[in-house]
């Protein structure tokens, strides 16, 4: 077993400052990331790292693509998946927010904030298994994130795990999102309104703001400008 001491070891210093972890000190014991792995004051253990899982989610960065329906988020973040494998060798996961909230919890309205913030722990819970057992750089999350509540759980999620994180709010006006809605969707949302001003008014701080309405390459150009 290779051992080292953890106050000298100038490679954990350097890896854990550049990842931005916390350390909450005391007496007996370090601990990082909210109990991923247990790192003892007197000596770190390479193996117990490279086994924890901790490793893999040093290297991830969740990106949130948010927006009301027909903004386009579902298309360009799918070709921006294609771009990011096969041009930049990037490893990526992909969660649609319309699966967990409509699809899994079919007793309830779309509309609710129950079936919204239910998708979110839903989600959570994913991701987290998901990096246990393999690497990835991103993580994409494509949704409306409607509710104050959602946006507050994902930032206690990203806070809590030290996750690196991006925020993308799609935008269109309100004409041009119905004519889409029935041209593109062959839909009519009902309360396409309502949810066009919930999402509206409640934007992330730091989002990135893109209107939409120029062509989705020109969409995926600047949001790929963006990671990478």
């Amino acid at each position: 077993m290779l051992r080292f001491n953890f106050l000298h070891t100038t490679f954990v210093e350097l890896l854990l400052r550049k990842r931005r972890l916390t350390a909450i000190e005391s007496n007996t014991s370090t601990q990082f990331n909210k109990g991923y792995v247990q790192y003892y004051s007197d000596t770190f253990t390479l193996e117990n790292y490279l086994t924890s899982g901790l490793y893999n989610i040093f290297m991830v960065k969740i990106i949130f693509i948010r927006g009301a329906p027909a903004v386009g988020k579902t298309t360009v973040t799918k070709k921006l998946l294609k771009i990011l494998k096969v041009e930049y060798k990037k490893d990526c996961a992909y969660f649609s927010e319309d699966d967990f909230r409509k699809q899994m919890q079919f007793k309830y309205k779309g509309k609710d904030l129950i079936a919204h913030t239910n998708s979110v722990e839903f989600i959570k819970i994913v991701i987290l298994k998901l990096l246990e057992i393999d690497h990835y750089d991103y993580i994409f999350i494509e949704g409306q994130f409607r509710y104050k509540e959602v946006i507050e759980k994902y930032q206690e999620f990203i806070s809590n795990n030290n996750f690196e994180s991006l925020w993308f709010q799609f935008n269109l006006d309100l004409n041009e999102m119905k004519k889409r809605d029935i041209e593109y969707r062959n839909v009519k949302s009902k309360n396409i309104e309502d949810e066009k001003e919930d999402i509206d008014s409640n934007i992330p701080e730091n989002a990135i703001i893109i209107d939409t309405k120029k062509p989705p390459e020109d969409t995926l150009k600047e949001v790929l400008a963006k990671l990478t």
